[in-house]
């Protein structure tokens, strides 16, 4: 969470602790959600709401669009087994039919072996050029849109 808004509102990444030390100089914590106004492909922004705490009920669930993995499949063994079932033991199908899955991954890093079996979309990001890390954010959103598009159910509820 510490550097989600910053990525996602202006296709800026900077590392999770380089996020977490401007917040503490700025005397700012970790909040466990916020929102965010999605301007990257759009005549006008659209706000989402962010979080990196699992929902605790179905209809906060049922909200919910993508899902950013850490790449382990320990990340999804407290979700519903009624809403995902299988994964409490490491299978995402249910669960990434339903959302966006997206896995956030270093050109210079290889991608996890279970991250390669899942259906997540995978944005690379490069440490020395900065300057596409907007494209990828750009990518993001657009496999989002194709994403609700596909969902008929969900997009209607939602303004995108």
């Amino acid at each position: 969470m510490w550097n989600a808004k910053a990525f996602l509102e202006q296709g800026q990444y900077e590392s999770m602790e380089t996020s977490r030390q401007g917040a503490a100089a700025a005397g700012r914590g970790k909040l466990p959600k916020d929102r965010i106004h999605r301007s990257v492909g759009r005549a006008r922004p659209i706000r989402y709401e962010i979080t990196d705490r699992a929902p605790s009920d179905k209809a906060t669930w049922d909200r919910v669009v993508a899902l950013f993995c850490l790449g382990k499949a320990w990340q999804f063994k407290a979700y519903p087994k009624a809403l995902f079932p299988g994964c409490d033991v490491g299978d995402t199908v249910a669960l990434f039919s339903r959302v966006l899955g997206v896995y956030l991954h270093m050109t210079d890093e290889e991608v996890p072996a279970d991250v390669k079996k899942w259906n997540v979309k995978i944005l690379r990001l490069n440490r020395q050029n900065r300057h596409t890390d907007m494209a990828e954010a750009g990518h993001f959103y657009s496999e989002l849109d194709k994403h609700l598009n596909a969902n008929p159910a969900k997009a209607a509820t939602l303004a995108f």
